[in-house]
């Protein structure tokens, strides 16, 4: 009579192959009966498959960590991890260890013993335990598939500036933004611009919303008569997560980042509304569960994420949940 829900942190699919059918058909037939208890309330951290990208399973664990703290507020109660362990399964991001450890901080664990370690495990396991995690490449090797923080922004209005401005417009303005984005303490790990537009990457959601708030004050404050405009200027930006592919652009030589979520990313920027900061589930997600590992700043964290419901993105990419992040609020 519970409410279920599962998170997977991939298509079910892979996840079926790699983490259930090594331990036989009665495992699968066990699987499948838990995925149709919880009905419509299965979810994935990204629909894509595997595809190497150890990563996938911690990203899918801090969505599961958002997602139940955000349902235990709405029921008025406190959650708890309940963890089976065998007690000697290695620490690898997203694994039941893991989960334990993170949850330990900020709500409580019950660890239910195993007898011992498995009799056997999945080879994905095997094979993830004796590497080490993933690293993003910066040399012209093959590209891999890692986590990522993206963000897109678009400046409103520029269309419509003279030509004559165009030059006080992409130096003038331009340098000084530069100046207030270079002090943000972590640097993105790939910045792209085109005219109007901003492209950015970052491992983590904190510093990427940082960077997105001192974006939108920069251009919604400034003083545009300096710069020759006789109306101010405006800015919209899209936030998201989730795994794209990192490497080095054959054509450009430079490091880049691509892939569906990506173009998700930049799908959600056009319909957000100017002056302001909308982000997807997933980085709401991430961004959550990197504030439940922090201790909150002195007032509390001068953001709150709003659920704005599920918004057709641009070009018929289809619906999906969104959320207005405001600042000025305690959250």
């Amino acid at each position: 009579g519970g409410e279920i829900n599962i998170i997977l942190p991939y298509a079910q699919a892979d996840f079926v192959r790699n983490c259930v059918a090594f331990a036989g058909e009665e495992a699968v037939r066990r699987y499948h009966a838990a995925i149709a208890s919880a009905g419509s309330r299965v979810s994935y951290a990204t629909r894509e498959g595997y595809l190497d990208t150890p990563g996938l399973y911690g990203f899918g664990a801090r969505m599961l960590e958002s997602a139940t703290h955000a349902r235990a507020i709405t029921l008025g109660t406190d959650p708890y991890l309940l963890a089976l362990y065998d007690g000697a399964s290695p620490m690898l991001d997203g694994g039941t260890a893991d989960m334990a450890q993170r949850w330990s901080r900020t709500a409580p664990v019950r660890v239910v013993p195993l007898p011992g370690p498995p009799k056997s495990a999945s080879p994905l396991v095997q094979r993830v335990a004796a590497v080490e995690p993933a690293k993003p490449l910066v040399d012209g090797s093959r590209p891999q598939r890692v986590v990522g923080t993206m963000l897109f922004a678009d400046i409103v209005g520029f269309s419509r500036i003279q030509e004559e401005q165009l030059p006080s417009f992409m130096y003038d303005f331009s340098r000084e933004l530069a100046a207030r984005l270079g002090r943000i303490d972590v640097e993105p790990l790939m910045v792209n611009t085109w005219g109007d537009a901003i492209y950015a990457v970052m491992a983590d959601a904190l510093p990427l919303l940082t960077y997105a708030q001192t974006l939108r004050d920069a251009v919604c404050n400034a003083d545009w008569s300096k710069f020759g405009f006789s109306s101010p200027l405006n800015v919209r930006i899209g936030l998201h997560a989730g795994p794209v592919y990192d490497g080095i652009d054959a054509i450009t030589s430079r490091r880049n980042f691509f892939g569906s979520h990506v173009i998700r990313a930049a799908r959600l920027e056009p319909v957000t509304l100017p002056g302001h900061i909308y982000a997807s589930q997933q980085f709401v997600g991430l961004l959550t569960a990197e504030k439940l590992a922090k201790e909150a700043p002195a007032g509390g964290w001068p953001f709150v994420c709003e659920y704005l419901g599920n918004l057709e993105l641009a070009k018929k990419f289809g619906q999906y949940p969104v959320y207005h992040i405001r600042f000025g609020q305690v959250g």
